[in-house]
């Protein structure tokens, strides 16, 4: 028996072992990658965390209090994510409090605004709720309950230099009666989601609670409920009119939100004008404080989400590295998560967000210190794909996987239709790898045969639709890149050897297709279309744009690979252009706060700005795209977070 089973685990084999028997009872899945703790390697629990404390322990922390405010007691406390045994009673730092929302009643876009410090001493402080019911501070007319913001600046002692352990964010719920006193609170949203043409006559309102509540949403009048208490609400809203816009607010035992706005999206056919927006790579920047909070850049992302809403935008498509990931903990990963949602919050309170998956939304297996990194398995509950899922409510109109032992498509892959609008969503991050060929896998940018038929499909479903005037395709890892990722992204510098790898009868097997020739495919597929106006990515935190047809040099497998090396143009092979049906735009926009990057030669964008330099132009500002479609148009302004326009395009159709 102990042979049978050193066999099957062997042969790459996940095996859950029930209890012993007179036979013993195996229930195996096959894992589609090799698991490098069978060929010995050691697994590393505390990766890449970014965040010493979760979500959950921040909200354990604050408890009910006295005449003067909360309480905030870190005792609790043994362990940091990373594994770090801590004593609390080493903890210090800062507590600032404000209102969150702040003068509610006279701000259409909700923030919080901090008023009172003080200080946090070994792991205990005061959260001083009674400074801000004092006359000159009660700006919120507040007498027995109110909702703030809590940011806690967090340190240890330690013998010889002592260490940050971050800044935290954390919106609660108060009530005075005498005592401060902690009640049930959102925590994130109420955020609202699904609004497509698809349902125009409905929408669903998200948030979570720091405590299990049945909650409800009021609209025009009328109750939707929650079946039963949770932490996590999605609540559907139906019967409404398409194209009209409602107010709403939600409701539990002895609380209602402020009123918010929302608006349903109009009928297939309807040529009311449309706006949306799009930006990605929101990962922390470089200089501490608001511009790496638990892993976010929200100091750019939270003016560029307010400037889509000043521009109007009907939804905000985002294009992935939410936040910094890389991590191994489930809980850091649900804390960076936590933190990128608040920075979209004002805008996601009464418009539409659609997020994509990033290289750095990696929830990893890692191995030998970082040598070795897969995605996170149980797929079905530990993968990034899951948390994704989970964290988001995204159309699950996404394909099936040609193998169940892979991650879900599902929230991650989907497509939508707004007004005259059509949007693709797809993941060129799917079941992340960064060892694929020793262990297997999917390298970034790849795209495996099942969602590239799954992409095709979308595209000529939305062709035969004569509702459908625009297809606006979106995804993490740019297909045309110009700068800081040429040396992976969907180009890897000509080197088509890269693919996709899964563990098949005991061994790694390789996809048939490189990523050159994977590359190409999307390339003829969008471009095959008269409807698509262009494919959009993030990754490289700039701006560009390139405007790809039949001249422009890109590299085929086929006739630029004279030495047989499986990399297309190099120095000394010609680098050919691809037969293109229609000229297409491929425009990158990760500019919401992380690190910038400068332009790095291409063969295309050589070519183009020697010979059609309006079709190409590059920035390393940090920028949001604001898209109108108006009639048989589909004009494009981009901006930067304070509101200069750098660049605009009257109509991505007009070459088409």
């Amino acid at each position: 028996m102990a042979n049978r089973i050193g066999a099957w685990l062997q042969a790459g084999f996940l095996c859950l072992l029930g209890a012993f028997g007179p036979i013993l009872p195996i229930h195996c899945q096959e894992l589609p990658v090799l698991d490098p703790s069978l060929a010995g390697h050691k697994e590393d629990q505390a990766y890449g965390v970014r965040n010493s404390i979760g979500i959950e322990q921040l909200y354990r922390a604050i408890q009910d209090g006295d005449e003067e405010g909360l309480g905030f007691d870190l005792s609790g406390i043994k362990t940091l994510l990373d594994g770090s045994i801590v004593d609390a009673s080493n903890i210090y730092g800062t507590l600032a409090v404000g209102p969150e929302p702040f003068e509610a009643l006279e701000t259409d876009y909700a923030y919080g605004r901090l008023r009172r410090k003080t200080p946090l001493e070994q792991g205990q402080g005061l959260i001083d709720l009674a400074y801000l019911l004092e006359p000159s501070h009660n700006a919120e007319g507040w007498e027995k309950e109110g909702e703030a913001l809590l940011r806690a600046e967090l340190f240890m002692k330690m013998p010889d230099k002592d260490r940050p352990l971050g800044m935290y964010d954390v919106p609660f719920r108060f009530g005075f009666q005498g005592a401060f006193r902690k009640l049930p609170g959102i925590s994130t949203g109420p955020f609202v989601s699904l609004v497509s043409s698809d349902r125009p006559g409905s929408v669903t309102v998200c948030f979570e609670t720091a405590e299990p509540v049945q909650a409800s949403v009021i609209v025009d009048g009328r109750r939707f409920e929650d079946k039963e208490p949770t932490k996590d609400h999605a609540i559907n809203i139906s019967g409404l009119r398409p194209g009209t816009a409602y107010s709403y607010r939600v409701a539990f035992k002895g609380y209602a939100s402020r009123h918010y706005a929302l608006k349903t999206a109009p009928l297939p056919a309807d040529n009311t004008p449309v706006a949306f927006a799009y930006t990605g790579d929101s990962r922390e920047g470089v200089g501490g404080g608001q511009e790496a909070l638990m892993g976010v850049n929200h100091l750019t992302f939270e003016r560029l989400a307010n400037l889509a809403y000043r521009k109007e935008a009907d939804f905000l498509l985002f294009g992935g590295d939410l936040f910094n990931g890389y991590t191994s903990s489930v809980e850091d990963f649900e804390t960076q998560l936590f933190s990128w949602k608040r920075a979209v919050s004002g805008f996601w309170h009464e418009r539409a967000v659609y997020p994509v998956m990033g290289n750095h939304e990696s929830l990893l297996r890692v191995f030998n210190g970082g040598d070795i990194r897969l995605d996170r398995w149980p797929y079905a509950t530990d993968s990034a794909e899951a948390l994704f899922a989970r964290a988001f409510s995204n159309p699950n109109n996404g394909p099936e996987t040609s193998d169940s032992r892979r991650p879900s498509y599902k929230e991650n892959v989907y497509s939508f239709q707004y007004g005259p609008v059509y949007v693709v969503a797809f993941n060129n991050n799917y079941w992340a790898s960064f060892n694929e060929k020793e262990f297997g896998g999917s390298p970034e940018g790849y795209i495996l045969e099942d969602q590239m038929a799954w992409i095709e499909s979308e595209v000529k479903r939305a062709e035969n639709d004569p509702s459908v005037r625009f297809i606006v395709l979106f995804a993490q890892e740019p297909v045309i890149p110009n700068g800081g990722h040429t040396d992976d992204a969907m180009w890897y510098l000509g080197n088509n050897n890269v693919r996709a790898y899964t563990m098949r009868s005991g061994s790694l097997t390789p996809e048939s297709k490189g990523i050159v020739e994977v590359r190409n495919e999307l390339i003829r597929l969008v471009a095959a279309s008269p409807k698509v106006a262009c494919v959009l990515g993030s990754d490289e935190h700039a701006y560009h744009r390139t405007l790809i047809s039949k001249d422009v040099p890109l590299g085929d497998p086929k006739k630029d690979d004279a030495n047989k090396n499986g990399v297309v143009c190099e120095q000394g092979e010609s680098c050919s252009a691809l037969d293109v049906g229609h000229p297409t735009w491929f425009i990158t926009s990760g500019g919401a706060g992380a690190p910038y990057y400068a332009e790095e030669p291409t063969p295309w964008n050589a070519y183009l700005k020697a010979h059609r330099p309006g079709d190409y132009f590059y920035s390393s500002q940090a920028n949001i795209l604001i898209f109108q479609a108006d009639g048989g148009s589909l004009g494009l302004e981009v901006y930067n977070p304070y509101g200069q326009r750098i660049d605009t395009i009257e109509d991505l159709m007009a070459h088409r």
